[in-house]
């Protein structure tokens, strides 16, 4: 007679890791059986065990709301045998605990595997061919979630990924792994039953103390989690803005060993060169020179049509790495120019200007004017 089932989705129970690594072969009967009374999410809670090497995967639901919607379709519940998806699954969580299994065979002991469940996705952490981490999630997770959720359960800095890998689509067994929790394949004997149970109540009021230190050490590792992750956040922006500050710190040292103020005589070839690409014919009148610390203010008069460009003469400038805040003013023949110096290399400063521009004619300024 072929068996009946009744899968749970995904959605519909919770997955515990049991690991049984050091617990004598002998006694992992009564360990599992312990494990399952002493963990009871539900108030009226049954489980599934999958067994895997050196533990089990337990998978917890409400027996109480599988009954009812059992009996709301008229199926008697003791014809069907409730199994968790994850038994059926032949890739992801319930892969790991076949006969056969591709993880397994590879070289490599941490693996990550994401697969689709029939209600939203299940990521799966398996280190040396055992389950020791499952988490599920109603839709695929942020990327911050998934960091988090890998920092927790301890994968690697090598496995770990930024974001959460392609979900997988599973196939599935014709018969499932695994068994009822408490059935045939438990092979402790009623005796050793009763006295685990025994053992169990008498150690309810400790487990209940644990398990709310142990609910408060949860909430306060996620809320450090979550810190963490802010923290992390606000560490990289402030790293980042002190990247660029040391940068530019260390640019300005290196110019402030390679340039001086330069003297009156040296900025004014400087002027004169620059003056020199903006001045199509004629000459012009400096009447006016004022050179205070890095301000250097002057007035040159131009002949009739001979005055260059206010915009020509603010790009000319601003070609010179060392000049800052340029202005023109021209009113008519006269022009004044403003500019800041940032500083000037000691040598003649005619390098800052492109030789292919550089004109080999005489000067444009003549005459002295007015030197303050």
């Amino acid at each position: 007679m072929t068996e009946k089932y009744w899968v749970l989705s995904r959605a519909h129970y919770v997955v515990r890791i049991v690991d049984f690594n050091g617990v004598p072969v002998a006694k992992r009967a009564a360990a599992l059986l312990l494990a399952q009374t002493a963990w009871t999410p539900f108030v009226d809670t049954a489980h599934y065990v999958i067994p895997q090497s050196d533990g089990a995967m337990l998978c917890a639901y409400n027996f109480a709301a599988v009954q009812e919607a059992q009996a709301q379709i008229g199926i008697d519940p003791a014809t069907v045998l409730v199994i968790p998806e994850t038994a059926l699954w032949t890739t992801g969580a319930g892969n790991a605990h076949g006969p056969t299994t591709q993880w397994a065979a590879s070289a490599q002991t941490q693996m990550i595997s994401v697969t689709d469940a029939l209600d939203g996705v299940v990521a799966t952490v398996v280190d040396s061919s055992r389950v020791v981490a499952e988490q599920w999630w109603p839709a695929r997770p942020a990327e911050i979630v998934w960091l988090n959720f890998q920092r927790g359960v301890g994968v690697g800095a090598d496995t770990r990924t930024d974001s959460m890998p392609t979900a997988t689509k599973t196939g599935w067994r014709p018969t499932p792994i695994g068994f009822a929790g408490g059935s045939a394949q438990n092979t402790t004997s009623q005796r050793e039953r009763w006295v685990v149970a025994l053992v169990a109540w008498l150690l309810v009021i400790p487990t209940i103390w644990f398990a709310n230190d142990w609910r408060q050490l949860h909430t306060l590792k996620i809320d450090a989690i979550s810190k963490l992750a802010a923290t992390e956040s606000e560490l990289d922006a402030t790293l980042g803005a002190r990247g660029q500050a040391l940068n530019a710190l260390d640019r300005a040292n290196k110019l402030a060993g390679l340039f001086g103020q330069p003297d009156s005589l040296t900025l004014f070839a400087l002027v004169n060169d620059v003056l020199a690409q903006t001045v199509k014919s004629g000459v012009l009148q400096l009447v006016e020179w004022d050179l205070r610390g890095p301000q250097l203010k002057f007035v040159m008069i131009a002949p009739a049509g001979g005055a260059p460009a206010a915009t020509a003469v603010v790009k000319a400038f601003e070609k010179i790495s060392f000049i800052r805040d340029v202005e023109v003013n021209a009113d008519g023949a006269r022009t004044s120019v403003s500019l800041r110096i940032a500083g000037a290399t000691n040598q003649p400063p005619l390098t800052d200007v492109a030789p292919n521009n550089r004109t080999t004619s005489p000067a444009p300024i003549v005459g002295t004017g007015v030197a303050k």
